[in-house]
């Protein structure tokens, strides 16, 4: 009796984990083709699926231009499914972001990693987990920004913002800092609806920035919805770091 009640604790555990599996995700960053210094970019999706049936994940890909999809991929009961070069799947060539949800609303797991070549062959690169939440501010809680901690822009590193919206266009201001508090720039950027926007920090700013931090807030009236990443490369290996938006009170910028 004990084993047996043992053996269904750890199959909760091992169901349930450490996070909660949802039915709708978000990942903000995903590249597919060439970037800087002389890197080329991909990124796996893995799926987990937890459930004694079948499901089918569909995925959106969310760029500059719009969203795109979805396209379905097959996770089979109690199992796992890779898509290799998610970007290539729909012939991206740059940075994008990713919405995932089960067709039949069952929960499941995601994880995918960002990558990059060098001359031996493929870096260990950086895992970005899904998001199944957004920053934002409705009618129900207080308006939230994004806090993204770790920025480096100096001969050694560079760093790249990513961000995702929702059903409304939506601007945003992203106030960056040096690791000392002083103040470096403010970036507007503008996400269509279903879309998503990308960029390299050093081309908006000259400064040297280490162990900085950026804050991303909402600039428009209305319910709206965000996610977002930053990223910060090697320029010599061209591996990378993924730093995850944390949610913040706007009131703490």
């Amino acid at each position: 009796m004990k084993k047996f009640a043992l053996c269904c604790l750890l199959m909760a555990v091992s169901v349930a984990g450490f996070g909660q599996a949802s039915s709708w995700w978000r990942i903000p960053g995903v590249g597919s083709g060439p970037g800087a210094y002389g890197s080329y970019w991909a990124s796996d999706i893995y799926l987990y699926n937890p459930n004694q049936d079948d499901i089918v994940v569909e995925v959106i890909l969310v760029y500059a231009t719009g969203s795109y999809g979805p396209l379905a991929y097959l996770v089979p009961a109690w199992g796992s499914a890779t898509i290799e070069d998610v970007g290539s799947e729909f012939s991206l060539q740059g940075a994008a972001a990713l919405e995932l949800q089960s067709r039949s609303g069952a929960e499941f797991y995601v994880m995918s990693r960002t990558y990059t070549t060098d001359v031996n062959g493929y870096t260990q690169g950086q895992d970005v987990p899904g998001q199944d939440w957004c920053a934002g501010q409705n009618s129900y809680s207080s308006e939230e920004g994004l806090l993204f901690l770790g920025i480096q822009l100096n001969s050694g590193f560079r760093t790249n913002f990513g961000f995702m919206g929702d059903s409304a266009p939506i601007d945003l201001q992203v106030d960056v800092y040096n690791g000392n508090g002083a103040f470096i720039v403010s970036i507007p950027v503008h996400i269509n609806a279903w879309s998503g926007t990308s960029f390299p920090l050093g081309t908006l700013t000259n400064a040297t920035i280490t162990n900085g931090y950026a804050i991303a807030f909402i600039l428009s009236s209305g319910e709206a919805c965000i996610n977002g990443y930053a990223s910060v490369a090697d320029n010599d290996t061209n591996d990378a770091t993924y730093i995850g938006g944390q949610l913040i009170g706007v009131s703490a910028r």
